[in-house]
């Protein structure tokens, strides 16, 4: 955890040195970040580019590449490229993007609308809608329509009792698999960081055990951008329950 620590500062200072926008490097949440005088919140993951920086790419040519990501970020957004690049993420209930477009999900969890570029996510802020010239609930349509058309298909993972559990493991997992849950009658759907997500149809006491305990175990493990610990049940797309797993301590052996 040092090591990336040390990277997102030395990291920050060479964007600056490269003539990028001068950022904050943020240790609880991994992020870089720089407030823009036009309200546009610029995020920029450090973990990602310390595995970049890790098989071999020199911290320089990292900045170089960030510092002309910021540039296309203050591009203006019309309807056409928001109709192309609009997508859901999930984050935690307390991210600190102040002027992002959000909707609650569930406990601990909010949903927001992303641009998904190639190479970078860009936030969405309340000064895009003059640009894109639609209301948010549109933006938010067409949100839902992209994220469930990119979905990619889940990988399936045995767990006890011959259960199975479908994964999402991928950059955007937690919010495919809490739109795969919201839109498949009733599952139960576990969001432990923001790569991750498991889902189940299966609507027993037992599967909403074994996916929170899948859950918790991956939330106590995460390095990078830990949501939520907890399982939550939709029902026709409303959230019906959350719970978490108990964990009963081991037994002293003394």
């Amino acid at each position: 955890m040092e090591k990336i620590h040390a990277f997102g500062q030395a990291l920050a200072k060479a964007i600056a040195a490269h003539g990028g926008p001068r950022m904050e490097y943020l240790a609880d949440d991994q992020t870089l970040v720089c407030d823009h005088d036009d309200g546009i919140k610029e995020i920029v993951a450090v973990h990602n580019f310390f595995r970049m920086h890790e098989a071999g790419r020199p911290l320089e040519d990292i900045a170089d590449f960030i510092v002309e990501l910021a540039r296309e970020q203050k591009t203006p957004i019309d309807l056409a490229t928001a109709r192309q690049l609009l997508h859901l993420h999930v984050v935690s209930e307390d991210y600190l993007e102040e002027q992002g477009l959000y909707r609650p999900l569930g406990p601990g969890l909010k949903a927001v609308l992303v641009l998904d570029y190639p190479d970078f996510v860009r936030f969405v802020v309340r000064g895009d809608l003059e640009t894109i010239g639609e209301s948010e609930g549109v933006l938010w349509a067409i949100a839902e329509i992209n994220t469930d058309a990119k979905m990619p298909e889940p990988a399936k993972a045995q767990l006890p009792n011959d259960r199975e559990v479908m994964v999402f493991n991928c950059s955007m997992g937690a919010a495919y698999a809490w739109r795969y849950a919201v839109t498949h009658g009733t599952a139960i759907c576990g969001m432990p960081r923001r790569d991750l997500g498991f889902v189940t149809t299966e609507d027993t006491p037992e599967s909403f055990a074994m996916v929170g305990i899948a859950t918790l175990t991956q939330f106590r493990e995460a390095e990078d951008h830990p949501l939520s610990p907890l399982a939550y049940r939709f029902v026709q797309g409303k959230l019906a329950g959350t719970g978490g797993a108990r964990v009963v301590p081991k037994p002293d052996a003394s």
